[in-house]
C-alpha cells in the first residue's frame, strides 16, 4: 500500500492516521523485506508477490509513503516506511549492468549467499546516498537490519550503512560498512547487518547510507527483522568461528636485495624463472612480471620491514590472526634456501611487533633425504617454537606444522625420525587426503586450492572434505580463496568471478565451521599462480574487504587506504628520520586501532588533495586535477600528481578527495565531462565549493 504525492507530510500527521488502522497483524514476530526502487521509478522493478522463495515484499520509491508494509508472510504490520531525503534511483551498472538491454533478467547475484534478499527484481534497482525512516516500531523490541547494496563503476567503493538517533540524521547509532562494488565488479553475494537496535524517537528508526569515502552509497534491498526472533545457530560453536590464517610466500625478491642494481636480473618469482624481464616498464609504469596481476605497491622483497609493516596491518584490518610461512627450512637442494631463510625470519621478527601468530607450512620437495627434514624441523624447535607468537593448537596446545604434501617423505617412518627432532609432540598437518603418508604421525588434514577443470568442482570438493572426511580427523584446517589463475598455465582454472570465488570459499567454511580448527586464506601473495588477497592494480581492496564482512570488524576500505598511504610516506621520505619517527607512532597507533591519531599523523605529512605539494589543497590542485583527470599511470614509478589515492587512475575519487579537503573559496572551471566512469550521464561542477560538488554517477 502507498500514498503517493505530499509524502512528507505524512511525518507530522502519521499519529493521527495511524489511529485508523485496523485489522493489523499485531507482528509478534515478524520479518519484513524492502525492494528498493519499483516498476515506478526510473529504470526500476517491482517484487511480484509472493517471490520465488514464497516472501512477501514491499517495493518503495522515494515519491510515496508506505504505511503497514508486508510481512515475509503476506501479513500487514504495523510497520511504515518513508523516505526523509533522497538522491535517486536506478538500475544502470547495478547487477544487471547496462539495464536498457534486457533489464532485471540481466542481474548476476547468489541467490543462496544472500539469503531472503537474493531475489532477482530486488537485488536488480538501488537508491543512491538517501535517508529514511522506519516507523512504528515496538519499542520493547530490538531490531537486526540486513543490508544488500550492489553497483559498478563507483566513485566509492564501500557503502556505509548508519542508524541515527533521531530525525536530524547527525548523531549516530550504529554503522556498518559493505563493499558494493570497485570497476567492473559488483557486489553479488555480501550484505551487511546492524544487529540488535532499538527504536529511538518516536519508535522509529532513523537510518542513512553514503559512501563510506565521501562518495555515492547504495541500497539495494533491506530485511528488517525482531532481534528476538532470529532462529538460533542450528549447531552453535561456542569458540565462535574457527582463526584465520593467511598463507605467506617468502620468496619474493628484487636486484637490490639479490646484491645487484637496478638493471640486474630478478629472481624467478617475479621473471617467472625468465618467462619475462621486469626490467621492461610499460607507458604506465608496469613492469613485466609473471603474474597476470599486478601489486599495488609494484614488485617487492620480501624482508623489506616497509613492506612487511605494510602487510601484516592490511590483515590486521581485515580480522586476520596469524601467517602461515610457506618454508623451505635449513637444508635442501634448492639454491635459494639461504635467502628464503633470511626472508623468512624476517616475517617472523615482524610477527611480535604486530601481534600477529605465526606457523609454517613446512616444503619437503627439495630434500635430498629424510636428514634434511629432520635437521629442518630442529631448526624449528630451537628458534620458532620457543616464541609466543607460534601457532599452537588440538587439545595438547602443541605447535601447528602444516606440510605441503608430503612430496619427498611419504612414509610414517621418515615422519617418525623427523618428529624425534621437534622436541616436543607436533600438530602434524599434511594436505589434504594424505595423512596415511606420515601414518599415526599426523593428527589431521588440511584444504588446498584444486579442481577438476572439466568438472568445475572446485565447491563439490571442498563439501565433500568438510562434510565427508574432517569429522574423521583430528585436526583441520579448511581453506578460502579468491581464485586460481596461473601465469605459466596450469591442467586447471579457478576464475576469481569478480570477488564470487571468494564469497563461495568463505561461505562454504563459514557453514562447515565446526568441522574445522582454522581456516587457511590462501594465498598472500603468490602472484605467480594469481591467488592472491594482497591489494593489487586489478582488485584493489576488494578481497581484503570481504574478508571484513566475513570476521565483522568494524573497519573498511579507509583504513586499508590509511596504510597504504603509510606505505607510501615510507618510501617517499625514507631518508628524513624526524618523520619517520612521527610514522613509526603512526604505525604503533594503527597496530593499537587508533584509527584517527595514525590518520592525524599520516595526513599531516600526506595532505589528502594537495596534488602540487605546496601544503595544502586549494584552487591550483583543481586545475591540476582538471588537466590529468582520465590520465593513468601506476605506483611507484609513474604516479600521476593529482592520482592523490595512488590507484592507478585521476578520477571522480581523487577529486571528492581534493573536495574533502580544500581550502578553495570557489571552482572557476567546470569538470571535463570524461570521468572515466562509463554512465549514461556525464558529471559536471554545478556549484561554488560552498555548496558542494554533485557527482552524478548513478
Amino acid at each position: 500500500m502507498k500514498i503517493s504525492s505530499g509524502f512528507k507530510l505524512f511525518w507530522q500527521v502519521l499519529p493521527a492516521i495511524l489511529l485508523l488502522v485496523g485489522s493489523l497483524e499485531a507482528a509478534n514476530a515478524q520479518t519484513i523485506l524492502i525492494d528498493f526502487g519499483n516498476e515506478d521509478s526510473y529504470r526500476g522493478a517491482t517484487v511480484t508477490n509472493p517471490d520465488v522463495n514464497g516472501n512477501h515484499w514491499n517495493s518503495v520509491r522515494s515519491q510515496d509513503f508506505y504505511p503497514n508494509l508486508l510481512d515475509m508472510a503476506g501479513n500487514a504490520t504495523t510497520v511504515d516506511f518513508g523516505f526523509t531525503t533522497a538522491a535517486g534511483t536506478d538500475s544502470y551498472n547495478g547487477p544487471a549492468g547496462p539495464t536498457d538491454i534486457n533489464g532485471p533478467s540481466d542481474s548476476v547475484y547468489n541467490a543462496a549467499a544472500l539469503g531472503n534478499l537474493g531475489v532477482q527484481n530486488a537485488v536488480y534497482d538501488y537508491y543512491v546516498s538517501s535517508q529514511f525512516q522506519i516507523q512504528q516500531l515496538d519499542p520493547l523490541k530490538t531490531y537486526d537490519l540486513t543490508f544488500f547494496g550492489s553497483h559498478k563503476y563507483n566513485n566509492d567503493d564501500t557503502t556505509k550503512y548508519t542508524i541515527y538517533t533521531d530525525d536530524t540524521f547527525t548523531t549516530p547509532l550504529s554503522t556498518a560498512n559493505l563493499f558494493v562494488g570497485s570497476g567492473s565488479t559488483h557486489n553479488q553475494a555480501n550484505v551487511v547487518t546492524i544487529q540488535g537496535v532499538a527504536p529511538q524517537a518516536n519508535n522509529t528508526l532513523y537510518v542513512g547510507f553514503e559512501g563510506a569515502n565521501g562518495g555515492n552509497g547504495y541500497l539495494n534491498a533491506l530485511q528488517i527483522a525482531d532481534a528476538a526472533s532470529d532462529p538460533p545457530d542450528p549447531d552453535p560453536d561456542p569458540a565462535g568461528k574457527p582463526k584465520l590464517y593467511m598463507h605467506y610466500m617468502p620468496w619474493h625478491d628484487t636486484p637490490a636485495s639479490l646484491g645487484g642494481s637496478n638493471g640486474s636480473s630478478w629472481n624467478g618469482h617475479w621473471n617467472g624463472f625468465g618467462a619475462t624481464n621486469p626490467n621492461n616498464i610499460d607507458a604506465d609504469g608496469r613492469r613485466e612480471i609473471a603474474s597476470n596481476y599486478y601489486p599495488k605497491i609494484g614488485p617487492y622483497q620480501s624482508s623489506d620491514p616497509d613492506v612487511l609493516e605494510y602487510h601484516m596491518l592490511l590483515m590486521k584490518m581485515a580480522g586476520v590472526e596469524g601467517i602461515l610461512i610457506d618454508w623451505y627450512g635449513v637444508q635442501g637442494t634448492n639454491g635459494d634456501i639461504t635467502k628464503l631463510l633470511n626472508n623468512s625470519n624476517a616475517i617472523v621478527a615482524k610477527t611480535d611487533d604486530f601481534s600477529m601468530e605465526f606457523g609454517v607450512v613446512l616444503e619437503d620437495r627439495f630434500a635430498a633425504n629424510t636428514g634434511q627434514v629432520a635437521t629442518n624441523m630442529a631448526y624449528l624447535r630451537d628458534n620458532y617454537f620457543n616464541k609466543p607468537e607460534y601457532i599452537r593448537i588440538g587439545d595438547g596446545d602443541d605447535p601447528l606444522v602444516a606440510v605441503f604434501g608430503p612430496i619427498t617423505q611419504q612414509q610414517p617412518s621418515d615422519w617418525t625420525t623427523i618428529l624425534a627432532q621437534a622436541g616436543e609432540d607436533v600438530e602434524l598437518l599434511p594436505l589434504w587426503y594424505e595423512k596415511n603418508d606420515a601414518g599415526a604421525n599426523a593428527t589431521g588434514e588440511y584444504a588446498w586450492i584444486y579442481e577438476d577443470e572439466a568438472r568445475d568442482d572446485y565447491l563439490t570438493r571442498l563439501e565433500e572434505f568438510y562434510q565427508n572426511r574432517a569429522p574423521t580427523l583430528g585436526t583441520v584446517g579448511g581453506v578460502a580463496y579468491p581464485g586460481f589463475e596461473s601465469f605459466g598455465g596450469f591442467s586447471f582454472e579457478i576464475p576469481h568471478d569478480n570477488g564470487q570465488t571468494l564469497a563461495n570459499t568463505l561461505a562454504l567454511a563459514d557453514e562447515y565451521s565446526n568441522n574445522l580448527d582454522f581456516i587457511q586464506l590462501a594465498t598472500f601473495n603468490d602472484f605467480g599462480e594469481g591467488t592472491i588477497f594482497e591489494p593489487t592494480v586489478e582488485t584493489g581492496f576488494a578481497y581484503l574487504m570481504q574478508l571484513q564482512q566475513f570476521t565483522e570488524v568494524p573497519y573498511g576500505e579507509a583504513e586499508l587506504q590509511m596504510v597504504f598511504d603509510l606505505y607510501r610516506a615510507r618510501k617517499e621520505f625514507s631518508g628524513d628520520g624526524t618523520i619517520q619517527a612521527q610514522l613509526d607512532q603512526a604505525s604503533a597507533h594503527l597496530n593499537a586501532f587508533e584509527i584517527d591519531d595514525a590518520l592525524a599523523i599520516i595526513q599531516s605529512i600526506l595532505p589528502p588533495g594537495d596534488f602540487d605539494g605546496d601544503g595544502d589543497a586549494d584552487g591550483a590542485d583543481f586545475l591540476l586535477w582538471q588537466r590529468q583527470n582520465g590520465k593513468t599511470g601506476l605506483y611507484p614509478l609513474n604516479t600521476l600528481e593529482a592520482d592523490g589515492n595512488a590507484d592507478g587512475v585521476v578520477d571522480g575519487k581523487d577529486l571528492l578527495l581534493w573536495q574533502q579537503h580544500s581550502n578553495a573559496a570557489t571552482i572557476v572551471s567546470p569538470l571535463s565531462e570524461s570521468l572515466a566512469v562509463p554512465e549514461p550521464s556525464a558529471a559536471a561542477i554545478l556549484l561554488p565549493l560552498g555548496l558542494g560538488i554533485l557527482l552524478r554517477l548513478f
